[in-house]
């Protein structure tokens, strides 16, 4: 996806969760913030690294890094939200709490969006897996961005997916 389209897209997502979800949240997801970020995205927004408690990765030649930021995020403003520029924020922060559901071919690097699913720790997550324009922009967004990664990739973004996206942490919405 090219930078600019991508940024359209984010964007619009972004102005969505705002004014209908996030605008009415006191932000525990950027409170209590964990996420995962692709080497290539530490890259976007190296000058912040200091800000990040990175876990211990058991995996061998980690294209992903896990962070906690161990309480509130430093790029939490309590009035404006998210300081990163748009395009710094990693994949993880900017979708959450609504992912891609993975179907993986049987090609190098085939996969296909099957579904999204919204995990159930966001305080709106019932409301925002019924909202189907944000849910059909976050899936549009999905289908072109996991075209530039590799499964791997993707793979080691979800980690154990029986462990981490367990079936009663997420409201699954499938294709139609």
């Amino acid at each position: 996806m090219k930078k600019n389209d991508e940024i359209k897209k984010r964007k619009y997502i972004l102005k969505i969760f705002k004014s209908v979800y996030c605008g009415k949240c006191s932000g525990p997801c950027c409170r209590l913030a964990e996420f995962t970020v692709f080497n290539w995205e530490l890259d976007r927004f190296h000058d912040y690294a200091k800000a990040f408690n990175f876990r211990k990765n058991k995996i061998k030649d980690p294209k992903i890094k896990r962070i906690s930021m161990r309480g509130k995020c430093p790029f939490l403003n309590e009035k404006k939200g998210c300081v990163l520029e748009i395009f710094k924020r990693s994949l993880d922060c900017f979708s959450y709490p609504i992912f891609p559901m993975i179907k993986y071919g049987r090609r190098k690097n085939e996969m296909m969006v099957d579904g999204m699913m919204v995990h159930r720790s966001c305080l709106f997550a019932s409301k925002i897996s019924k909202d189907k324009k944000i849910v059909g922009a976050m899936k549009k967004f999905w289908e072109e961005k996991i075209k530039e990664l590799t499964k791997e990739e993707v793979r080691q973004w979800f980690g154990k997916k029986e462990n981490y996206w367990l079936d009663k942490n997420i409201i699954k919405i499938k294709n139609d």
